[in-house]
């Protein structure tokens, strides 16, 4: 299964709660999650790093991550969204890939 496949079979399975306005809203919440999770998962912890990484790797998340937003991200951009999620929910899910062993 190709990357982009498997990035898109789990983002069917993230239920995250999206409490921001919905006309102020810029960055898609799911494509945008999972350019972050990527992020971490190469080792880029705070919100610089995940903005760095995000454009240093633009084309690859783009190519990867169906619906990937077209603009570069602030680190304020990544704490505020961090900020407005229930990172229950997405703990769970990070979990639950872990335990299937997708990620």
């Amino acid at each position: 299964m190709a990357l982009r496949d498997a990035v898109e079979v789990m983002m069917g399975k993230l239920v995250v709660t999206d409490t921001r306005q919905k006309v102020k809203v810029k960055y898609p919440l799911l494509p945008t999650l999972f350019g972050i999770i990527i992020a971490w998962v190469c080792g880029n912890n705070s919100c610089v790093a995940v903005a760095d990484y995000w454009e240093d790797n633009r084309d690859f998340l783009k190519e990867s991550i169906p619906g990937f937003p077209d603009h570069n991200i602030s680190h304020d951009t990544v704490n505020r969204l961090l900020s407005v999620i229930k990172m229950s929910e997405l703990q769970d899910f990070y979990i639950s890939q872990l335990k299937e062993k997708r990620l």
